[in-house]
């Protein structure tokens, strides 16, 4: 709902770099052309200016859909050599940002194989990696004590971002 119109926004502006793809991470039997035409119908549902059919394709013709499950660690090392493939081919120079906008109880399965296939290591010629946890951080003071230790087992603080989907719905347009 959020995302995809501020990445349309900064595409419209000419802000959006051309060495840039979206990968969305399905549990299983996603295309990436299913993918592509539900962002193109929540982009048309949620867009907070008119969209141009031409700039829209522009940016979803670099989405592609790749099959991960946390609870299916050899899925995580086939994604993690997928997005090493797709960072060549598109030429994106390292970056990479995790956007998790997931079932709050799959957070740390999914931290935990993110780093176990090394997703989380910075390059050393500046290639970054980030990771955006939305939605509550934890059920209460515990939980959320729980799951920073996880997050912070294999990303630093300096790459996390924790968001509510609510109260981040700007930080998240201004992304």
């Amino acid at each position: 709902r959020l995302v995809v119109p501020a990445l349309y926004n900064l595409a419209a502006t000419d802000l959006l770099p051309d060495k840039f793809c979206l990968v969305g991470i399905a549990r299983k039997g996603v295309s990436s052309d299913r993918l592509r035409d539900s962002l193109m119908k929540g982009l048309r549902e949620f867009a907070t200016r008119p969209v141009d059919d031409a700039i829209a394709q522009r940016l979803l013709s670099c989405v592609t859909c790749i099959e991960a499950d946390p609870k299916d660690p050899a899925s995580f090392d086939a994604m993690s050599k997928q997005l090493t493939e797709l960072e060549a081919a598109r030429g994106t120079g390292g970056n990479r940002l995790f956007y998790l906008a997931t079932q709050p109880s799959q957070f740390a399965e999914i931290v935990g194989q993110l780093g176990r296939v090394g997703l989380d290591h910075e390059r050393h010629d500046g290639g970054w990696r980030r990771i955006v946890i939305e939605k509550p951080f934890g059920h209460d003071l515990d939980s959320a004590k729980r799951l920073n230790r996880e997050v912070g087992k294999v990303f630093r603080e300096s790459q996390v971002y924790r968001i509510d989907h609510y109260l981040g719905k700007e930080t998240v347009q201004n992304l």
